[in-house]
């Protein structure tokens, strides 16, 4: 295999490997009735020889975020990224991601790493061994893997272009829903699983991989636009778990003398799409923070035309009338100069409009004395870092029962929602993780949440390799064994977590260029 680490494996690291399995949006509230009716075989039997427990994810609780948090161990104000979309419409990359990644320090030290379909890693980073981006990426080029020898591996290269063909083939949500139909949106949901599972099994049978990571994201569209048929559900994680047991299976069979230590994780929690939604500009509008513009009022009408005028297209109108659907609805939204909202957070340049504005979030209930946010904060609170410029000022985490909106052609504050989907994570911040390998309890519940910053202290803690101090997870202590922590003092180390050229670049850009809002 050509790569660029040819270095030695440091003696002082431990003769372990790991397999870390990401499922997009798996939730113990699905996983625990599916493994006690005995359908989840391979889940059961990891759950019986190891610890397991709730996984709080990142706020917002999005997949871009949460991931990104997950393999640097870092919170969105160090590594830069709460979304797949900056705020002000630039596409998320890999190169946007600011700080050092598991794999980065893995490789660094020796280690042979494989990396697959992990989200935001586009373009792919340079690691000892093999790496296969995950969404989002660009499909008109060919350099979404490394190294470029891949296509010489075994049918790796012919599958990863298969899955990626199947991915653009379907498109995004508003496609998927227009233009197909959601029963044969679970046709190519399947296949995207089988593909997944496809590359990692080809590739783990491939090298004694040190690291091994791979991630199904076919689980989040299913629970998007299935979660209000269980049976689906169910038969779906029947083969998901199948798929599971043949990778760790050839993973072990690779390695039989060695130390073994299997990682199944979760981004972020699942739940039923609310069937009410909060209108925040409704709210504004009561407290004269906004108002509606003459402008928005013509847009208004234009808006819901196109809406539903859209909705009845046959396919071959769809992506004329697809862009003005777009068009309408932005300026729709543009209500004020001084905030821009989003689904989890408001932009509001003001700092006494700031503070305003969340104490009328924060206090706002029902009639029945019922809040509609579970918690409101500003962003100094969830975030730190040197790029918590780019986060949003106010950050939320709405009631369940409600979804968030920002709708200027709407005056009641709560109405009842619209959308294709029926489940949503926006407001289900506790995912899964789950820990096997020596020196780990056994049928173990984890007392307290573990974090989803915890995961990459918890791996390179596994491997011997110190700890830099500027990671704001710990290592999840919970799991391991008393004998084998006290035998094991957790080590860090200095290393800076971010290249000093990258960031006085960012903080050029920041003068350079006012928010958009």
């Amino acid at each position: 295999m050509v790569s660029s680490f040819s270095k030695k494996v440091n003696k002082k690291v431990k003769k372990v490997r790991v397999l870390l399995i990401g499922i997009d949006g798996a939730t113990w509230s699905i996983l625990d009735n599916l493994i006690s009716n005995g359908y989840l075989p391979n889940l059961c039997k990891l759950l019986r020889s190891g610890s397991y427990g709730n996984l709080e994810s990142t706020i917002p609780t999005m997949s871009a975020a949460a991931w990104s948090s997950l393999y640097t161990g870092v919170n969105p104000g160090k590594h830069s990224v709460i979304d797949f979309i900056y705020h002000d419409g630039r596409v998320v990359s890999s190169k946007c991601i600011k700080t050092t990644k598991i794999w980065d320090i893995l490789s660094k030290e020796g280690l042979k790493c494989c990396i697959i379909n992990v989200p935001l890693t586009y373009p792919p980073d340079k690691v000892n061994g093999i790496f296969i981006s995950g969404y989002p990426l660009s499909l008109d080029k060919d350099d979404f893997y490394y190294p470029k020898t891949i296509k010489l591996l075994s049918n790796i290269g012919a599958l990863y272009n298969n899955f990626y063909k199947l991915i653009a083939k379907v498109g995004d949500y508003q496609n998927i829903y227009f233009k197909f139909n959601r029963w044969r949106f679970l046709e190519y949901i399947y296949k995207a699983c089988f593909l997944e599972y496809k590359l990692a099994l080809n590739a783990v049978k491939f090298g004694q991989w040190d690291f091994f990571m791979v991630v199904f994201r076919s689980t989040d569209d299913l629970q998007h636009f299935f979660w209000d048929y269980p049976n689906i559900l169910r038969d779906f994680y029947i083969k998901l778990d199948q798929y599971i047991g043949s990778i760790i299976e050839e993973f072990l069979l690779s390695n039989k003398c060695g130390e073994n230590y299997i990682i199944i994780v979760s981004d972020h929690g699942f739940g039923p799409f609310p069937k009410n939604e909060i209108n925040l500009f409704a709210i504004l509008n009561y407290y004269k923070i906004v108002k509606r513009r003459s402008m928005q009022t013509l847009m208004t009408i234009g808006y819901s035309f196109t809406r539903t005028v859209y909705s009845l297209l046959p396919n071959f109108l769809l992506t004329f009338f697809s862009k003005i659907y777009a068009k309408f609805s932005k300026k729709a939204e543009n209500t004020s100069d001084n905030l821009r909202p989003l689904k989890f957070g408001i932009y509001v340049k003001d700092i006494s409009l700031r503070k305003k504005i969340l104490k009328i979030l924060d206090k706002i209930t029902l009639s029945n004395k019922e809040k509609l946010f579970i918690k409101v904060f500003p962003k100094n609170e969830v975030y730190k870092g040197p790029f918590n410029w780019l986060m949003p000022d106010i950050v939320f985490l709405p009631n369940p029962k409600y979804t968030v909106t920002y709708n200027p052609w709407v005056v009641q504050i709560i109405k009842k929602s619209y959308s294709y989907l029926t489940g949503s994570h926006h407001s289900h911040p506790e995912g899964i993780v789950l820990i096997t390998g020596p020196n780990i309890k056994r049928s173990y519940r984890l007392g307290k949440n573990a974090k989803i910053y915890d995961i990459m202290p918890t791996i390179l803690y596994l491997f011997g390799i110190p700890i830099p101090e500027y990671v704001d997870g710990n290592v999840i202590y919970e799991v391991f064994d008393e004998n084998f922590l006290k035998s094991n003092p957790v080590k860090y180390s200095k290393e800076p977590y971010l290249d000093i050229r990258s960031h006085v670049k960012s903080v050029k850009q920041i003068w350079k260029r006012k928010l958009k809002f």
